[in-house]
Parts: C-alpha cells; structure tokens; sequence
C-alpha cells in the first residue's frame, strides 16, 4: 500500500493512572508510543521554620515505535501522581508510565522525584524530573530541582538532556523549586517545559518552591507563607508536572497523573 493511502493515523489516549488494555486491531503490527511519567507530591513546610519543596515533573518519551502482533493486548500503565507532603512531610514520587506486551521492549517514561520537607531553618529541595535511560546512546541527565538552604530557595533547572536518536526520542520535565528558608526570601521557581525564559512562581515569604513542568503543562504554585497556604496541586490536564511546595506549616500540592498515547496506522 502506497504511502499516501495512509495518511491518517488512529490513536488511543489513556489518562487514568494504573494499568490499562490496549488490543491491537488487526492488521496492525506496529504502533507509537507517546508517553510521560507522573509529576511528584510537593513537600510539607515545617511547623515553624522553611518551607517544602516543589515535586519534579515526569520524563517523557515520544512517537516510540514497537511491533506488535495483531489481536494481542499491550498492558498501558499510567504512572500515578504523587501525593504532597503533610506538614514536616516528604512528598511522594511519581509513578512511572510503562507499555508492555510488544515484540520489542518499550522504554518507561520515569516520574518525578519528590519534594523535600522543609527544615528546622532551611527550606526543602525541589524535586528533579524523571529521566529515562534505554540504550546508552539514549541515556538522558535528568533537570535537577533547586538546592534548599537558609534564604530563598533556588530555582529549579530546565530541561535536561534531549535524545533524539531513532528511534522515537526521550526527554526529561524541569526541576521544582526549593523552599525558602527562615532566613530571606521566597520560594524558588521552576522553569516552563517549552520557554526556559519564563517561570512558575514559589510562594513569598517563607514559601513553597514551584513544581516542575512537562510539554503537558505547568506544575503548582508554591505555597505563601504569609497564609500560611499549601502548595497548589498541578492541574490535571497538565499530565507529569509536580505539586506546589508547601509554606512554613502548610502542606505540599499533589502532582499530576501521567498519561499514554497510542498511535497507529489503519
């Protein structure tokens, strides 16, 4: 069959975490896959001195070809969102999002790291994002989230590595932000997925570090120690980016879901 007789792809989007089934239509023997791991839970500030970290986005992989045989069934594994810290609590990591059942093997998209809690005086790291690592050639670094310290909390990194190797490729999410200190300063911020120029906000005063962020969205808000307030939770179409941070005696925000696509040919 000529190229031009297909032109038009068919696909299948899996948005809820955990295990789902995916049965090849016939006279299909090869897919796509697109995927992102889950963001991380931001950390809980301390009662009384810094604030939690942001949670780091998830790692993604995209357009990877796999063959398959016809009528059997791919097991599509969305990776679940972490849950935030509660106070003087870590948050939690992010699921990784896995495809198996394919002749071939699939690389996991790695979720996000978690976000410190924040201590006595220094504020929590943030969490860096999932990296994925195939063959060497496709070996990734992931985006490191922001170092936590006295004073402010230090923003968390852009995206890292980007393997464009066929076949697919394979990249990680930004780094969180650190929390802030009970020292100076507010919460650190993390970097947008697809503008290193711009940022998402840590919270001020002795606020929360900003979740990191994937091509699906941005992660949450860190929280504001003038409430104090918790880390917002990343929205939930923003698949793979982190929670928010939470403020000195708040709670750190939720991240989000991952997400798997399959496409073919038909």
């Amino acid at each position: 069959m000529a190229f031009s007789d297909k032109v038009f792809s068919k696909s299948t989007l899996f948005t809820t975490a955990g295990a789902n089934s995916f049965v090849v239509p016939a006279d299909v023997s090869k897919v796509w896959v697109t995927m992102v791991g889950a963001g991380a839970g931001g950390g809980g500030g301390h009662a009384t001195g810094g604030a939690g970290g942001g949670g780091g986005a998830g790692g993604s992989v995209v357009s990877y070809p796999i063959a398959v045989t016809p009528g059997s069934t791919l097991t599509c594994t969305v990776g679940a969102k972490g849950t935030g810290g509660a106070i003087a609590g870590a948050g939690n990591t992010g699921g990784n999002s896995t495809v198996t059942g394919g002749l071939i093997a699939c690389p996991a998209a790695f979720g996000g790291a978690v976000g410190a809690q924040g201590g006595a005086a220094n504020g929590g790291s943030g969490g860096g994002a999932g990296f994925n690592v195939g063959a060497t050639v496709h070996a990734l670094s992931a985006s490191a989230g922001g170092t936590g310290g006295a004073a402010a909390g230090a923003d968390g990194a852009a995206t890292g590595t980007t393997s464009t190797a066929s076949p697919g490729w394979w990249c990680s999410g930004t780094g969180a932000g650190a929390g802030a200190g009970t020292g100076s300063g507010g919460g650190g911020r993390s970097r947008s997925f697809l503008n290193s120029a711009a940022f998402v906000v840590g919270g001020t005063n002795v606020g929360g570090g900003a979740g990191g962020c994937t091509a699906f969205g941005n992660g949450g808000v860190g929280g504001d120690g003038a409430g104090p307030t918790a880390g917002t939770a990343a929205a939930a179409g923003a698949y793979g980016a982190g929670g928010g941070g939470g403020s000195v005696n708040a709670a750190g925000g939720n991240g989000a879901d991952g997400v798997i696509l399959i496409e073919w040919i038909g």
